[in-house]
């Protein structure tokens, strides 16, 4: 196999072997938090890191391992030789395990692991076959899923097999995944229903563990009776913080600083709505080059003026800066599902601009486009033609509301990485702008913001306050 290989499939399979030392510290946590199970099992093993350290850490549990890749299994049976007697190491498909079985609900059990640190897009991108059958696990709407909110982590698909597989156990799932991962997971514990008792999330440094950028944790939950408790941790030495909680369907950060504010929950007067989507940012996104209009592409553009509107990407709106006087996009529709090829006679230079990059057009990947007019946009709709809007980055990390005028008599739009509220005047929006300003609300809103997300600021938080 090439070296080119050997990555991309270390990427399908989302292949980061726990460092020994890093095993020991997490099972050497989990034991002081009190666990001490009857058996220790490894849905996805690897070379044995885990199995290993617990060995160890429990010397009377029994060891079950179970791992896809040959060569790893030969590597976990080696290292785990020692524990021979009260360890077997089996060579299994994670996603063809019937793991209500595996978990056996009449002993003390501690599932513990490091899942894959890749999503089902990704390892589709690469033609991978490591996924889990096609199925709705998220509860998502068809809109949700088509636009790429049900892309996951295989990660959170196992974490939920396992924790759906452990109801009415005593058993504790201990977890290495992304933070983000962990905090979807206390959503999925309580749509599920499931007796769990304590979540704890325990920062790692993945960079010095495993040359990886990303915000990973050891996620611990614990099966019982009760109301859940969810505790935040610096790292293993770290004392606990408990500011997490569920309340009113949303996931809380602050749970001091949401109660003192809660009382100002409730649906907007407005609704928050993210701007322009459209995949196709050469064609439709241009810019001035002299006294020319210029696209991505490096053409020149010629359209009617009617379809060219000023536009904003996120950046920009996080500077404040206000529109640049330089780039703007072309809206070729007014509303989804508009007949877009009445312009072939309204506007016949948009007709031809948009025909010749047919295309480009074409090739957008999205499924949302499918069965629609040719060359249609999303985030469209009466409340996009409003002349002044009230508009936030989704991606920067603070609360920085931008008031935003037309320019020319011509609203300014924004790209998908932007969420606005819009208006009919400037009095209307000023009176709003005003409000988001207020210091009772931007503590609510940011007791639920987790500021380490990839886009911490999301339209769903922003419309569950009555602004």
């Amino acid at each position: 196999m090439t070296a080119t290989a050997v990555a991309a499939s270390k990427v399908e399979l989302g292949d980061f072997q726990t460092p020994p030392e890093l095993a020991r510290e997490l099972v050497a946590w989990v034991k002081a938090s009190g666990v001490n199970p009857d058996v220790v099992i490894e849905p996805t093993c690897g070379v044995g890191a885990f199995l290993v350290a617990s060995g160890d850490a429990f010397p009377h549990a029994r060891l079950h391992g179970y791992e896809l890749q040959a060569d790893h299994v030969r590597a976990a049976v080696a290292a785990t030789q020692q524990f021979d007697a009260r360890c077997d190491i089996t060579q299994a498909d994670f996603f063809a395990g019937e793991w209500s079985q595996s978990l056996g609900l009449d002993r003390h059990a501690l599932i513990i692991g490091n899942p894959p640190w890749v999503t089902n897009a990704v390892v589709g991108s690469l033609g991978g076959t490591n996924v889990p059958v096609k199925s709705n696990f998220q509860g998502m709407s068809g809109w949700e899923a088509r636009t790429g909110a049900a892309n996951f982590d295989i990660s959170e698909w196992m974490l939920v097999e396992t924790l759906c597989a452990c109801r009415g156990s005593r058993n504790v799932v201990a977890m290495i995944c992304k933070r983000s991962v962990a905090r979807k997971m206390i959503g999925h514990v309580e749509k599920a229903d499931l007796d769990i008792a304590s979540i704890d999330i325990v920062a790692i440094d993945a960079k010095a563990h495993f040359g990886a950028s990303v915000d990973a944790c050891f996620a611990v939950f614990t099966f019982g009776r009760g109301a859940v408790q969810i505790r935040e941790f610096a790292d293993v030495a770290a004392t606990a913080t408990s500011t997490m909680g569920r309340r009113s369907g949303l996931l809380v950060r602050d749970l001091a600083a949401f109660e003192a504010s809660e009382d100002l929950l409730g649906g907007s007067s407005c609704r928050w709505r993210s701007g322009l989507k459209h995949d196709a940012a050469k064609v439709l996104e241009v810019h001035l080059e002299g006294d020319r209009l210029v696209n991505g592409l490096g053409h020149v553009v010629e359209i009617e003026d009617e379809h060219l509107f000023p536009l904003m990407k996120g950046t920009a709106v996080s500077r404040g800066n206000g529109w640049d006087g330089n780039r703007f996009v072309v809206v070729p529709n007014r509303s989804v599902g508009q007949d877009t090829s009445l312009h072939e006679i309204a506007s016949p230079k948009l007709w031809a601009y948009l025909a010749r990059h047919a295309p480009e057009m074409a090739a957008r990947k999205s499924s949302i486009y499918r069965k629609q007019p040719p060359f249609t946009i999303f985030g469209v709709g009466d409340y996009a033609f409003r002349p002044v809007r009230v508009a936030i980055s989704s991606l920067h990390k603070r609360l920085d509301f931008q008031l935003v005028e037309p320019s020319d008599g011509k609203p300014v739009q924004f790209d998908d990485t932007v969420y606005y509220a819009s208006f009919e005047s400037m009095d209307e929006a000023t009176r709003f702008w005003e409000r988001v300003q207020d210091n009772r609300y931007r503590s609510l809103l940011d007791s639920l913001i987790f500021w380490d997300d990839k886009r911490p600021i999301k339209a769903k938080l922003l419309n569950s306050i009555g602004w």
